[in-house]
Order: structure tokens, then C-alpha cells, then sequence
């Protein structure tokens, strides 16, 4: 439903359901603001246009009652001019706009796509909103897709596994995520999660940073250091961005995967470090691996467990609730209140191709919270061709009329106006989880 019309005069009412009709808008006609007062709640998706003189309840009293069920629905107020002063006065209390009688069509019918379009996206802030209540836990791995679905079973069935992971996935994946989630819910969860950046490891700087220093049988100093390695006994330890891992350094890397055991700068022995290792790497390190540009035998001895993370590109049902979550957070970080997301935003927001993934998605909602303006039609969208931005529309449509149904595939396919053979080709050619659309009534 579009709009709900309110007026006491027949015949204005019927001529006006009709220029809404030849709009193509949806709209119930009602003669009094009680009758329309009993179809109205905070889920109203569309607006009201009402007039100001009727009889049992006049168009002011209509509205403050409307504004008090949902102060987000936007009242059109009809009038003649004669009530012009006082509609004015109740413009401050939030009535969207007024329409001096008589009407014109055009005006009536741009007005009320702008209150509609105002309604879209405070109902759309509000499902962001709702979506970011649902993040509990800041390390959890958000989505609802298949994959991150199924990702999530992986991780419960192995966190308690003694062996050693490689998470596979793009920049901006949320691969330490994943492997935080591990080791909570692992035996060793008590115990220290040790992060190291292999990229930041070099041959001359990273002995005594990584193994430690004992200097206890050294007369020249008695320094005594623990190590990142060592740090990590009976925890976790995490070797990030494990491709950039130096080629001089890899071979010490092997010894501690095979033997867990590493040698402190300046002790006689060699000493035993307890700990599960979890490796990060791009996908492409398997074909550097092929090509003899890293070490095989230290990836595979990393990978007797491989989980490997979509892309965002590849699972966009999560995008928004992502997308909550990471407002919600920008917001408390920055003490600023949850922003109404313009349509500019929203386009941009699905039909973006976020080759940085999480990472982008997260840069992208601060972006929003501190009001920077962002390139929506820049190199960013060149990059997507004409019929990529149709399947993409066309997904976002149908996944738009779904959450407008609450997973009604009927009323769906009422409001597409497409064959129910059509529907479901689309459905399933975009991948669209129609489960989960239900599970949100």
C-alpha cells in the first residue's frame, strides 16, 4: 500500500484515487480518520494524505494520532485556504508538507513520492537499526548467507581440534576474526592469542623479537626476554598475512610448525612452546606454492585444516546487516547519533562490487557517521558494466519486495507482476535465500 486517502467528500476522493491509480500508486480511499486510524501501525510502509475539516475527527487531531502510533509516518495535509494559518502552526510539529485546495495532480503525486521516498528510508534505518541489536559480540563472523553459514559450523566443529589452520581469504576478509573465534572456542581460549604480522618480519629484526632473549648463562648481560612465540604457550598463535613471510625466515617458521620448539637469543638450548597455529594467507598463495616462490612444505604444514572466506562480492545478502553493524559501531566510536542513509548511499551500498570487503564496508558506514561525502558514480562504479548493475537492480528488487512481504512469495510476486515461473528462475539464479526473508515476520 502506497497511500491511505482520507477525505470526507465523495466525490474528491474518488477523482484523487484515480490520479493516484493512473500513477500507478496503490491507495485505499477512506471517508473518516477513524476508519483509517484501525489500518494504521508502526509497519505502515506507506504515507497519509488527509483533509483538515471532517466530521467525528478533523485532520489535525487524525495526524497528532498517527504521529503518536509512528512518528515517522509522513501526513500530506489537504486544505482550503482559509485553514492555511493553521496547518502552517502544525507544520512545526512534523506534518511532512500541505496541498492548498483545489488540488493539483501533479503536485499532489510529487508530493507524495517525496514522503514516500522519506518513508523508505526511515523504515530502512529502522531495519538497520534492528539488524545491528542482532550483533552481540564484536569478534563474531556477521552474516546470514550459505557460506558464512556454513563457515560458522566448520569453525564450531574444529575449534576443539589439536591441529593447525590456514584461513584463505581476500584483503579485508576478516581472516583474524575467524581465527579469534577459533581459539575462544577452543581448550586453549584461558590462554594468550598472539598476533604476528608476517609482513613486518625481517631477517635482521625479528630473532629476538620473536624467540625471545635468555641471558642467564651469558656473563655479558643478563637480560631476560619472552619472546611473541613463547608468549603464545598453551594460547594460540597467529602468523598474519603469511605470503608476505620473508624467504631467509620461512625455514625457522618450518622448525616451530614441525617441532614446536624455538632457541631464545642466547640460551645453550632449544626449549618446547605449547601452541596451535593459525595461519592467514591470500588466496593466491597456492600458485606461489606451484610456482617454487614459497617454501610447500611449511603450507602444508599449516593447512591440515583449510577454511577459506567468500569475498563480500560473493555473498551480498550479508551487506547489510554488515552494514548495520558497522554504523552501530562508527557511531559509538565517533559519539555520534545513527545516520538516515540517502538513496545515493543505498544504491551505492548494493551495487558496488567492495573489492576491500569488510574492510571497505567498514571505511564506507564511518564515511557516513562523519558525514564525508563518498564517490558513488566515480572509478568505483566504472568498473561494473551495464548488465552487472541490471542483475544487480534486479536482485536488490526482488530482495526489496520480499522484506516488503516479510517472505510472502505470493504477495511478491503480486507486487513484481511476474510470472510465478519467472520468480523463482530469478531466485534462484541470484541465489536468494527466501527462508530467511520468512524468518524476519
Amino acid at each position: 500500500m502506497d497511500v491511505l486517502l482520507v477525505d470526507d467528500d465523495k466525490d474528491l476522493l474518488a477523482a484523487l484515487t484515480q490520479a493516484y491509480e493512473l500513477s500507478d500508486m496503490s491507495v485505499n480511499p477512506y471517508r473518516s480518520a477513524m476508519d483509517a486510524l484501525k489500518d494504521i501501525d508502526s509497519g505502515l510502509k506507506g504515507i497519509i494524505v488527509t483533509d483538515v475539516r471532517m466530521p467525528e475527527m478533523d485532520g489535525l487531531e487524525f495526524f497528532r494520532k498517527v504521529k503518536a502510533i509512528d512518528p515517522g509516518i509522513p501526513v500530506i495535509v489537504m486544505t482550503g485556504h482559509a485553514d492555511v494559518p493553521m496547518v502552517l502552526s502544525v507544520l512545526k510539529e512534523g506534518v511532512f508538507s500541505f496541498l492548498a485546495k483545489p488540488i493539483v495532480t501533479d503536485e499532489l503525486i510529487s508530493t507524495s513520492q517525496r514522503a514516500l521516498d522519506s518513508r523508505s528510508l526511515v523504515l530502512e534505518n529502522r531495519n538497520l537499526r534492528e539488524l545491528a541489536s542482532q550483533v552481540i559480540d564484536k569478534n563474531m563472523l556477521i552474516g546470514e548467507s550459505e557460506a558464512i553459514s556454513k563457515l560458522r559450523e566448520t569453525i564450531q566443529q574444529i575449534a576443539k581440534a589439536e591441529v593447525d589452520i590456514l584461513i584463505e581469504g581476500e584483503t579485508g576478509t576478516e581472516k583474524e576474526t575467524v581465527a579469534r573465534m577459533i581459539h575462544s572456542l577452543s581448550g586453549r581460549s584461558r590462554f594468550k592469542f598472539i598476533n604476528i604480522n608476517c609482513a613486518a618480519l625481517s631477517p635482521e629484526t625479528s630473532s629476538e623479537d620473536l624467540y625471545g632473549i635468555d641471558g642467564r648463562h651469558n656473563s655479558n648481560f643478563r637480560i631476560q626476554r619472552t619472546g611473541k612465540i613463547e608468549a603464545a604457550d598453551r594460547g594460540t598463535l597467529y602468523l598474519d598475512k603469511l605470503d608476505s613471510l620473508p624467504n631467509e625466515i620461512q625455514g625457522q617458521f618450518l622448525n616451530i610448525v614441525e617441532r614446536r620448539e624455538i632457541s631464545p637469543f642466547g640460551s645453550e638450548a632449544s626449549k618446547h612452546v605449547d601452541t596451535r597455529i593459525i595461519a592467514a594467507c591470500s588466496p593466491e598463495l597456492s600458485k606461489r606454492v606451484e610456482a617454487q616462490n614459497f617454501r610447500s612444505d611449511l603450507y602444508f604444514g599449516l593447512s591440515t585444516i583449510r577454511l577459506i572466506i567468500p569475498p563480500l562480492r560473493d555473498r551480498r545478502d550479508d551487506i547489510p546487516l554488515l552494514f548495520a553493524h558497522y554504523l552501530e559501531l562508527a557511531s559509538k566510536k565517533f559519539s555520534k547519533k545513527m545516520p538516515r542513509l540517502k538513496p545515493e548511499a543505498r544504491r551505492y551500498l548494493y551495487e558496488h562490487n567492495w573489492p576491500g570487503n569488510n574492510q571497505e564496508l567498514e571505511n564506507f558506514a564511518q564515511a557516513i557517521v562523519l558525514g564525508i561525502s563518498h564517490p558513488e558514480d566515480a572509478s568505483n562504479l566504472v568498473e561494473i558494466s551495464l548488465p552487472e548493475r541490471v542483475e544487480r537492480f534486479e536482485a536488490s528488487t526482488i530482495r526489496s519486495a520480499l522484506r516488503q512481504s516479510s517472505g510472502d512469495v505470493q504477495s511478491t510476486i503480486a507486487l513484481l507482476k511476474i510470472p510465478r515461473k519467472t520468480f523463482y528462475d530469478k531466485v534462484n539464479r541470484h541465489k536468494i535465500n527466501l527462508k530467511k526473508f520468512r524468518q524476519q515476520k
